[in-house]
């Protein structure tokens, strides 16, 4: 009735001839995130790729929303990176970066517009969190919803300008596995 589910950690799987492993807003959730990545260049075969998207942590809109961002969501997110911070690990973990972007559609427009809409007032993250249906909206906070909607085509082009300059929100990098670390 479903695909069968292994739960184990990291340090418990086993592979060793993978083409590819995706890391899709997991590493700022680790406690050792170089422990992680060590793991999964083992599990890769020689020349095989890793994509990783985290969290921008010198994006605009990091700096528009302040403490309020979205993505500083402690203390579920234990890491922030920068895109130097994300190329110095990968290295330092056996992978060479070869591909970075700064632009990342289904999250950079939408943490743009609550980075503006927290910095007029918003509670940080109130969209994502009615989502989740754990939180209720004050009138403020509805009034600003309302309000930002036409906001979403500026949103898009602070977005793309800030993708341009390197600071867009979200950051996916692929790297490729090199020779394997004694």
């Amino acid at each position: 009735a479903g695909l069968p589910v292994e739960p184990e950690t990291i340090e418990e799987h086993f592979d060793d001839d993978l083409g590819a492993v995706v890391l899709w807003h997991v590493l700022e959730h680790l406690a050792e995130p170089a422990l992680a990545l060590r793991c999964v260049r083992e599990w890769l075969e020689p020349g095989g790729l890793v994509l990783i998207g985290v969290p921008n942590a010198a994006s605009l809109q990091a700096s528009v929303g302040g403490a309020g961002w979205l993505h500083w969501d402690a203390p579920r997110h234990r890491l922030h990176l920068t895109p130097g911070g994300l190329r110095s690990l990968l290295r330092a973990t056996g992978f060479e970066p070869v591909r970075t972007e700064h632009m990342v559609w289904e999250h950079n427009p939408a943490g743009m517009w609550m980075a503006l809409l927290t910095r007029a007032g918003m509670a940080p993250g109130l969209p994502f969190h009615l989502l989740k249906r754990n939180a209720k909206p004050r009138v403020r906070d509805a009034a600003l919803l309302t309000a930002g909607v036409p906001l979403a085509p500026a949103v898009v082009v602070l977005e793309l300008l800030a993708a341009g300059r390197r600071r867009g929100g979200t950051l996916a990098m692929v790297a490729r596995a090199g020779a394997a670390q004694a």
